[in-house]
Protein backbone atom coordinates (compact mmCIF):
# COMPACT_ATOMS: atom_id res chain seq x y z
CA UNK A 1 0.00 0.00 0.00
CA UNK A 2 1.31 3.45 -0.89
CA UNK A 3 2.24 5.66 2.01
CA UNK A 4 0.38 8.98 1.96
CA UNK A 5 2.62 11.96 1.56
CA UNK A 6 2.29 14.48 4.37
CA UNK A 7 1.12 17.74 2.90
CA UNK A 8 0.38 20.92 4.75
CA UNK A 9 -1.53 23.93 3.56
CA UNK A 10 1.61 26.00 3.23
CA UNK A 11 -0.31 29.13 2.41
CA UNK A 12 -3.87 30.04 3.27
CA UNK A 13 -6.27 32.94 3.02
CA UNK A 14 -7.93 34.94 5.77
CA UNK A 15 -11.37 33.34 5.10
CA UNK A 16 -9.87 29.86 5.49
CA UNK A 17 -8.16 30.95 8.71
CA UNK A 18 -11.49 32.28 9.98
CA UNK A 19 -13.41 29.09 9.11
CA UNK A 20 -10.76 26.78 10.52
CA UNK A 21 -10.50 28.70 13.82
CA UNK A 22 -6.72 28.13 13.75
CA UNK A 23 -3.88 30.60 14.07
CA UNK A 24 -1.53 30.99 11.08
CA UNK A 25 1.22 28.80 12.55
CA UNK A 26 -1.17 25.91 13.20
CA UNK A 27 -3.06 26.25 9.92
CA UNK A 28 0.07 26.32 7.77
CA UNK A 29 1.84 23.41 9.49
CA UNK A 30 -1.05 21.05 10.19
CA UNK A 31 -0.89 18.00 7.89
CA UNK A 32 -3.86 18.74 5.62
CA UNK A 33 -5.40 15.29 6.04
CA UNK A 34 -6.12 16.23 9.67
CA UNK A 35 -8.36 19.09 8.54
CA UNK A 36 -10.81 16.42 7.31
CA UNK A 37 -12.77 13.89 9.33
CA UNK A 38 -11.47 10.35 8.92
CA UNK A 39 -14.68 9.43 7.10
CA UNK A 40 -13.91 11.97 4.32
CA UNK A 41 -10.13 11.47 3.98
CA UNK A 42 -10.40 9.12 0.98
CA UNK A 43 -12.47 11.72 -0.89
CA UNK A 44 -9.94 14.43 0.04
CA UNK A 45 -7.06 12.26 -1.19
CA UNK A 46 -8.83 11.58 -4.49
CA UNK A 47 -9.34 15.32 -5.02
CA UNK A 48 -5.63 15.90 -4.33
CA UNK A 49 -4.73 13.12 -6.76
CA UNK A 50 -6.90 14.83 -9.40
CA UNK A 51 -4.96 18.07 -8.84
CA UNK A 52 -1.51 16.43 -9.02
CA UNK A 53 -1.29 16.03 -12.81
CA UNK A 54 -2.32 19.53 -13.89
CA UNK A 55 -0.80 21.01 -10.71
CA UNK A 56 -3.86 23.09 -9.80
CA UNK A 57 -7.65 23.21 -9.80
CA UNK A 58 -10.24 25.97 -9.57
CA UNK A 59 -12.91 23.53 -8.42
CA UNK A 60 -11.50 22.05 -5.20
CA UNK A 61 -13.84 21.45 -2.29
CA UNK A 62 -14.98 19.23 0.51
CA UNK A 63 -16.01 19.07 4.14
CA UNK A 64 -13.41 20.26 6.64
CA UNK A 65 -13.36 20.46 10.42
CA UNK A 66 -12.37 23.52 12.42
CA UNK A 67 -10.19 23.47 15.52
CA UNK A 68 -13.43 23.65 17.55
CA UNK A 69 -14.90 20.60 15.80
CA UNK A 70 -17.40 22.54 13.67
CA UNK A 71 -17.78 21.24 10.11
CA UNK A 72 -17.57 23.66 7.19
CA UNK A 73 -17.69 23.17 3.45
CA UNK A 74 -15.12 24.46 1.00
CA UNK A 75 -16.61 24.99 -2.46
CA UNK A 76 -14.95 26.08 -5.71
CA UNK A 77 -11.61 26.80 -4.08
CA UNK A 78 -8.38 27.23 -6.05
CA UNK A 79 -5.69 24.78 -4.99
CA UNK A 80 -2.24 24.20 -6.39
CA UNK A 81 0.69 21.97 -5.57
CA UNK A 82 3.89 23.54 -4.28
CA UNK A 83 7.17 22.07 -5.51
CA UNK A 84 10.63 22.47 -4.05
CA UNK A 85 13.71 21.61 -6.06
CA UNK A 86 16.20 22.90 -3.48
CA UNK A 87 15.22 21.22 -0.22
CA UNK A 88 14.01 17.91 -1.59
CA UNK A 89 15.68 15.66 -4.15
CA UNK A 90 13.83 14.90 -7.36
CA UNK A 91 11.90 11.67 -7.73
CA UNK A 92 13.58 8.83 -9.58
CA UNK A 93 11.74 9.87 -12.78
CA UNK A 94 13.14 13.43 -12.51
CA UNK A 95 9.91 15.09 -11.33
CA UNK A 96 10.04 17.66 -8.54
CA UNK A 97 8.66 16.58 -5.18
CA UNK A 98 5.42 18.06 -3.87
CA UNK A 99 5.99 19.75 -0.53
CA UNK A 100 2.57 21.21 0.19
CA UNK A 101 -0.51 22.84 -1.17
CA UNK A 102 -1.78 26.37 -1.35
CA UNK A 103 -5.49 27.04 -1.11
CA UNK A 104 -7.48 30.15 -1.98
CA UNK A 105 -11.20 30.34 -1.27
CA UNK A 106 -12.95 31.77 -4.31
CA UNK A 107 -16.32 31.98 -2.52
CA UNK A 108 -16.92 32.95 1.09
Amino acid sequence: MAREQTRSSTTATAPLKHCSKMDWATLTTLPSRYSTEALHRDERQQRLNDVATPGYSDNYGGIRVSATGRRFYIDSARIWMLLDARRYPRRSNGDLREVGTALTLLKT
